[in-house]
């Protein structure tokens, strides 16, 4: 099974990478777990800056 979340620390840079093309990335429910729980995590680890690109 391919991951469709990809998380990765680097250089204190968080990426999370969405790979499900074959429905436009559509969230499915463990997606949105993967995605909240790495984000916590971040904004516990750096509180102070959080930033969101697509």
């Amino acid at each position: 099974m391919t991951q469709h979340v990809t998380v990765d620390s680097s250089q204190g840079v968080l990426t999370l990478t969405l790979n499900r093309p074959e429905k436009m990335n559509a969230l499915t429910n463990g997606m949105y777990a993967i995605l909240a729980y790495a984000i916590a995590g971040a904004e516990k680890r750096a509180p102070d800056f959080t930033k969101i690109t697509q």
